[in-house]
């Protein structure tokens, strides 16, 4: 094609489903040109969907990716916030994510989206703003033009506090970040452009390099260059952009973190380092497998679908079930349903916490016209659990029940949660036999759970 603006678009949107380890080509584009913009979508609106999948771009026929990202990492303040919000390179709104930053390429542009979760995802849909033919002559003139994205872990107990090395010549333009089990207070985030210290960029903590207060109660914010907002007790995610007066490095880029005083146990850093270089290959794939996302924690409420997979299960397996079309009966329209095929099937959810401690915990159970009864414990507690009771409704909803004094040990910060099936409520067209009868039909033995809610208790 000549020079000019095109667009390659998702044929049918609505038939596109990515199951588990399934990829999707986005694009695959010959000649040279520049993406402008990339935006994508799925069925579900929950921003947790996000983690599920991961973008990877490889430019003018390289073997290695140059972008290599979760969409949850990409866009880390859309992961943890409510929906809309723009930044400078990454925005979010409506289930949407859609990426502004120019990705130049000189004779190849491809781009795939990966499916690293084990949930499928259904309603895909992109689209790839190309402006096609040679750069302009003010862009062509830099000589960093290969776009890099890639993800990051940082192992805060290892001792040089490195994080991420970029080997080679380039412009740093930002960061997105995630802290968990950690007061962002206490951790301090460095760029060492060429290992040269009088260069570097290290604030008096992370709240500070986000731009936020660091002192105090601090406070929140977003603009199109900063942002930073919580996502739950100890946890936090952000992003700085360096756009107006990026990062040049000759030789080589270092990401440092520490903790300042003792680590916390289980606590975590992860993020995406995002520069221009000039040499079209990129680093290592990353391993998404090895660095499973974790729950993400919204004041105190875990959605239970992003407990999935569960730890053990009888019956048949769990599944995500999007209730997009039936309104906000459920919170963020989606929850965990797990069709059982008799009384005494059962299902164990692995519960992180962020503290040990004593907890009440509150399960929002689902109600609906062919909801079973079922009874939730916790392993290693002697009580005989809390009944979880559904009633006959047409219009889905969800009742709160509490599981009182739950203890989580220093020793291993998270429940081990148990449901099992110990009754089933016919719907209202169904012959009211005896439970367990043949006829009986599958998905009367439903259980669903919408949302979980810690509350930690004084005592």
């Amino acid at each position: 094609a000549g020079a000019g603006l095109a667009a390659a678009i998702a044929a049918h949107p609505a038939e596109q489903l990515l199951a588990p380890g399934g990829e999707r080509t986005l694009c695959d584009l010959h000649g040279a040109g520049t993406i402008r913009r990339i935006w994508l979508r799925a069925e579900a609106i929950d921003s947790g969907y996000l983690d599920n999948l991961a973008l990877e771009a490889y430019w003018d026929g390289a073997s290695n990716p140059a972008v290599s990202v979760t969409l949850g990492e990409l866009a880390a303040v859309a992961r943890a916030d409510a929906p809309p919000f723009t930044s400078a390179v990454v925005c979010w709104n409506s289930g949407a994510v859609t990426i502004t930053t120019p990705m130049s390429f000189a004779t190849q542009a491809r781009l795939r989206l990966l499916n690293v979760g084990s949930v499928p995802v259904r309603g895909l849909a992109w689209e790839v703003d190309v402006e096609r033919g040679p750069l302009p002559p003010a862009e062509a003139a830099a000589e960093e033009a290969y776009f890099c994205a890639r993800r990051f872990d940082a192992d805060l107990a290892e001792p040089d506090r490195v994080i991420l090395r970029i080997a080679t010549a380039g412009r740093y333009l930002g960061t997105t970040l995630r802290v968990h089990g950690v007061d962002p207070r206490m951790v301090r985030f460095a760029l060492w452009p060429d290992g040269n210290p009088r260069r570097s960029i290290t604030s008096q903590n992370l709240p500070v390099f986000l731009g936020a207060s660091g002192l105090g109660q601090w406070r929140p914010g977003v603009a199109p260059e900063w942002g930073v907002t919580t996502c739950g007790a100890g946890a936090i995610a952000g992003y700085r952009w360096h756009l107006s007066a990026p990062l040049h490095f000759a030789t080589a880029m270092a990401l440092h973190c520490e903790v300042v005083g003792a680590l916390p146990l289980g606590a975590t850093v992860d993020g995406v380092a995002f520069w221009y270089q000039g040499a079209a290959e990129g680093p290592a794939p990353a391993a998404y497998l090895s660095h499973p996302a974790r729950v993400p924690v919204r004041e105190g409420v875990l959605e239970a679908e992003f407990l999935l997979p569960p730890l053990y299960s009888s019956g048949d397996p769990c599944e995500v079930e999007i209730t997009t079309l039936l309104g906000e009966h459920w919170s963020r329209n989606a929850e965990l349903l797990f069709a059982a095929d008799a009384v005494g099937d059962f299902v164990v959810l692995d519960v992180p916490v962020a503290q040990p401690g004593t907890y009440d915990l509150y399960l929002a159970y689902t109600l609906g016209s062919r909801f079973g009864t079922a009874r939730a414990s916790v392993a290693g507690d002697a009580r005989p659990g809390v009944l979880l009771a559904a009633q006959p409704d047409a219009a889905p909803g969800t009742r709160e029940v509490v599981l009182r004094g739950v203890r989580v040990a220093a020793t291993e910060p998270r429940l081990r949660l148990r449901i099992a099936v110990e009754n089933s409520i016919p719907g209202p067209d169904d012959d009211p036999a005896p439970l367990g009868a043949s006829d009986r039909e599958a998905d009367e033995f439903r259980i669903g759970l919408d949302y979980l809610r810690l509350e930690r208790r004084g005592d």
